[in-house]
């Protein structure tokens, strides 16, 4: 039977190098991660001016169109003069 004082002596190396290498990973994985969730917040971010855009453009046309009905409806009533 091998001796404990061997057995630690051989494992304990080990158990210390691999522990290191979990947390190399572990730190590794954390640092994927936040930068995948910076790409997704810009990419938010992007989105959410493409939508206020859309929405600006949105209400200038309704702008224009009440703009258009107001002119139309002034040119009937001179026309109706």
């Amino acid at each position: 039977m091998t001796p404990e004082w061997i057995v630690t002596a051989l494992v304990a190396p080990a158990a210390v190098a691999m522990a290191a290498a979990i947390r190399l990973l572990w730190t590794r994985l954390n640092e994927v991660q936040d930068k995948r969730i910076a790409e997704q917040r810009e990419a938010l971010t992007i989105m959410k001016a493409s939508t206020d855009a859309a929405v600006a453009v949105a209400d200038g046309q309704e702008a224009v169109t009440r703009g258009l009905d107001a002119l139309r409806a002034a040119i009937e009533r001179k026309g109706a003069r």
